[in-house]
């Protein structure tokens, strides 16, 4: 009978050393998904099709107002790894208005943890 206390005592201590371990696997940090989008311009003059450009692309999370900050090169190209959550994507372009002109994504963005989501950037030319 002792013995078999013993063993149901390991199997306890092993399962729950096993929980830990997989519920710590992100070792207390929150797990990450990435962002990639463009920056865009829209309109101008005929035939106003977007053109990439370049600038400085910030993600602000709704609920905690952490900001995370990238940037795209001339491609318009960017791609920034965040913890999960929902974000505002916002970006300045120096070719668009000396950069004083903000653009943002249509809605705010649900990051998943482990997927890739995708949030264009929309700068209106008149």
């Amino acid at each position: 009978m002792k013995a078999f206390v013993r063993v149901a005592a390991a199997v306890i201590v092993a399962i729950c050393i096993g929980v830990a371990v997989v519920g710590g696997t992100t070792g207390g940090l929150a797990v990450t998904g990435t962002v990639t989008g463009s920056l865009l311009t829209i309109g101008g003059p005929p035939p106003g099709l977007p053109r990439p450009v370049a600038g400085p692309v910030t993600l602000t999370n709704v609920s905690s107002g952490a900001r995370f900050t990238g940037s795209a090169g001339s491609s318009g190209q960017f791609a920034i790894v965040v913890p999960a959550g929902i974000y505002e994507v916002s970006a300045h372009s120096p070719d668009i208005d000396r950069g004083r002109d903000v653009g943002s994504a249509t809605a705010p963005l649900l990051v998943r943890s482990g997927a890739t989501t995708r949030a264009n950037v929309y700068f209106r030319i008149r």
